[in-house]
């Protein structure tokens, strides 16, 4: 049956998300299916690119082992490469496998929706070998209607009890309209003991205006600015040192060696691409300014733990992000002006505002 938007909300009492609200369910949507988040295409290439080239690294040096044996420099880069492909990839696969199958690319379809309230009335997982688990519920509407096998991502499904109240979401393919699952403290207000994971605080957020692209691009140069300052030294040296031993490694006709070396000094290289490829991104997503929220924010030095902190709070004095950057930690001091610009669904990118 397909069900119109007319149909939506007269029949089932949806209604339109405020653009704060999709702003938010686009950066579910955006983590929950490990999207591309406006990196351009040079991130692109970087992000789907470099697990591809270290599994042919690996399989390329497990045969040369296989062929020529195994010796102690050669399971060192073998471990390497698990490591580094591991720590790259486990966290999207995790993010896709608890996903329930939810898929929507605001993209191509309509990044605006509809939200209707409800009660989980029952909750049902259906376990799958192949494809991720689907958990849904069973949704009592506001308007007294339900809604069979409304699919939830599993750690937001973990967390609604029985009768637990949620928000379900429309999201508009064109020829219909496709539903999933919210908490509502994701729309409302978030809280999470990690309060770098948590989502943002839907009201502080706001759509990025004309007079505030001066003030961030002008941010943004002072933030490279201070990057350089803080690790551009170190770099060079690693980058200087791995070039060294890779030089020494040729010398010594050492293969095993020459890949190591080889591996290092690319590694370190890789750096300087990737902030320049962000660097890039960033700016591209300021030009175009599309879907790119930002929220107000003020400077407080804290402590995360043990370790130094600065916590960007609203005018309400809620805590919207907590980072333990070292660029922040140096730039920022209690008091000062702060705009969160959103790049990232889970961790913005603070500038200070001083003019």
């Amino acid at each position: 049956m397909i069900i119109t938007e007319k149909e939506l909300k007269k029949e089932y009492g949806f209604k339109d998300s405020l653009p704060v609200q999709d702003a938010v369910i686009q950066q579910f949507l955006i983590v929950i299916q490990d999207l591309p988040r406006r990196g351009g295409l040079a991130q692109l290439i970087i992000k789907r690119a470099a697990p591809v080239l270290m599994l042919i690294l690996f399989f390329a040096c497990l045969v040369s082992g296989l062929y020529k044996g195994f010796h102690q420099t050669l399971l060192m880069f073998l471990a390497i490469l698990v490591f580094t492909c591991a720590s790259q990839t486990f966290p999207g696969i995790r993010q896709i496998w608890g996903s329930s199958g939810i898929k929507y690319d605001f993209r191509r379809h309509s990044g605006h929706f509809l939200l209707c309230t409800g009660v989980c009335t029952l909750k049902n997982m259906e376990a799958k070998k192949l494809s991720p688990s689907i958990y849904s519920a069973r949704v009592r509407l506001s308007s007294g209607k339900y809604l069979d096998a409304v699919p939830f991502a599993k750690k937001h499904w973990d967390e609604i009890p029985a009768g637990g109240r949620v928000f379900v979401v429309a999201a508009n393919e064109g020829n219909s309209f496709c539903f999933f699952g919210l908490p509502q403290p994701v729309l409302q207000i978030s809280s999470s003991k990690n309060q770098e994971d948590s989502p943002i605080r839907a009201h502080a957020l706001r759509p990025i205006g004309a007079e505030d692209l001066p003030k961030i691009l002008a941010a943004e140069k002072e933030r490279i600015r201070i990057r350089r300052h803080l690790y551009l030294k170190n770099q060079l040296l690693f980058i200087g040192a791995s070039a060294a031993f890779l030089v020494f490694q040729i010398f010594r006709l050492n293969s095993g060696g020459i890949m190591l070396g080889a591996f290092m000094l690319l590694a370190c290289c890789a750096v300087h691409i990737s902030n320049y490829a962000q660097d890039k991104s960033f700016r591209k997503s300021l030009r175009g300014k599309k879907e790119l929220f930002c929220a107000d924010a003020t400077a407080h030095s804290c402590l995360d733990g043990t370790r130094d902190a600065v916590a960007f709070k609203d005018t309400e004095n809620h805590v919207l992000f907590t980072s333990r950057l070292r660029d922040d930690i140096h730039w920022f001091r209690d008091g000062d002006r702060a705009l969160l610009v959103y790049y990232n669904p889970q961790k913005p990118t603070a500038y200070k505002i001083t003019i």
